[in-house]
């Protein structure tokens, strides 16, 4: 399934991120605008797999909502 691929490979760069550079990656989430209560459950999660996962989750989900708000907007 495509949306497993895709999630795999941004929880791929979210692991680099959570290793290499966490500050960049709360940028990150702070743009997208995941709230934080959900990316402080990631986190809390422990293990980074299962950060990362989740964090990909949280990320496509929101982009998903964004553009359903837009569809609607524009839509009037």
């Amino acid at each position: 399934e495509y949306f497993k691929y895709i999630q795999q490979m941004l929880a791929q760069r979210i692991k680099f991120l959570i290793n290499a550079n966490m500050e960049r990656l709360l940028q990150i989430l702070y743009r997208i605008d995941v709230p934080q209560a959900e990316t402080d459950n990631a986190f809390n999660l422990g293990e980074v797999n299962q950060i990362s996962n989740e964090l990909a989750r949280l990320i496509i989900n929101r982009q998903l909502q964004k553009i359903d708000y837009a569809k609607k907007f524009y839509k009037k």
